[in-house]
């Protein structure tokens, strides 16, 4: 039709005030319906932005979206056929598309979900900085103990709280706001999340904290299937990956992890393999320790269990 064009742009504007949305996000919407959005935007209208300042943010926004991304990978299997978790995390980041607009500064990341699916690697990385905001601003404001042990339940890494506190900027901390927008193709529904100017400094106390944290040992237990092992006697010998619950100091820790496992002597080593053969669930505990990639536990003496029958 001739006037198909003014049509589709008045649908725009009437779904764009109907929904208190912007027009160009609609439209995204209806021409890109496969693409999640996180949205940054400074809460005060500062007028012209220095270009180191903007320059900065869209480095701490793509350093947060790397982190992410390499925890969420660090969950599941590290390589996938020869492809490793920094192959991955750039091929996300060469997919994904930047906009920005200012007064305020706004920053739209627009991560592709393929044809809806809500386990995509991008999806999973927009959900994880999702939980991720809501977690570590519930942290902030509480004593710091406390404040630690509650971004250790929920697996938060230090270099996930260093690049959140770098959004609000090193010298002049600004106040902003994430809003996350889902694709319809795999619904959620949608979230904002604002953060004080205040709260930078107080993050980046966590992050410190939470990396001496995660360099002290701590009684780990994890229980499940093991899905891979490798002994290469010329480096990393005897090492178990176990996928299922994770206890920590006698906590239990969100979700099914991946935790790589070392066995002291060739005798558990053996008792693994044959138990990954036969399907079997296994327990592994000993000291613990937490970093980015996740958590390892060092088997002790007696404290490496096959726990149930082969499968049939």
């Amino acid at each position: 039709m001739a006037d198909a064009g003014s049509r589709l742009r008045e649908l725009t504007l009437c779904v764009a005030d109907a929904e208190e949305r912007s027009p160009e996000a609609v439209w995204q919407d209806l021409t890109s319906p496969a693409i999640d959005v996180l949205s940054y935007r400074t809460v005060h209208n500062a007028g012209s932005i220095a270009f180191s300042a903007a320059s900065r943010t869209v480095l701490a926004l793509s350093e947060l979206i790397t982190v992410c991304a390499a925890e969420v990978l660090g969950e599941a299997r590290p390589s996938i056929l020869g492809v490793t978790t920094r192959d991955q995390v750039r091929e996300l980041l060469n997919d994904s598309w930047l906009s920005m607009t200012g007064e305020p500064l706004t920053l739209r990341v627009g991560f592709p979900i393929g044809e809806g699916d809500p386990n995509h690697l991008s999806r999973r990385t927009a959900v994880r900085i999702s939980a991720l905001s809501t977690a570590v601003l519930r942290a902030a404001d509480g004593p710091e103990p406390h404040s630690l042990d509650y971004l250790a339940r929920h697996g938060i890494s230090p270099a996930e709280c260093r690049a959140f506190a770098e959004l609000t900027g090193p010298d002049d901390p600004q106040a902003f706001e994430l809003v996350f927008h889902w694709s319809w193709l795999a619904p959620r529904s949608d979230e904002s999340v604002s953060v004080p100017a205040e709260a930078g400094e107080r993050i980046r106390r966590l992050s410190n904290g939470r990396a001496r944290q995660s360099a002290e040992p701590v009684s780990g237990v994890v229980q499940g299937s093991i899905i891979a092992l490798s002994d290469d006697p010329g480096g990393a010998r005897r090492r178990v990956k176990i996928r299922g619950t994770l206890e920590l100091d006698g906590a239990a820790a969100n979700g099914i992890r991946t935790v790589t496992v070392t066995a002291p002597d060739d005798r558990i080593y053996a008792t693994a393999l044959s138990a990954h053969r036969d399907g079997r669930t296994v327990r592994a505990e000993g000291p613990a320790t937490r970093h980015r990639r996740g958590t390892e536990i060092t088997v002790a003496a007696n404290g490496f269990t096959v726990i149930d029958d082969p499968l049939s």
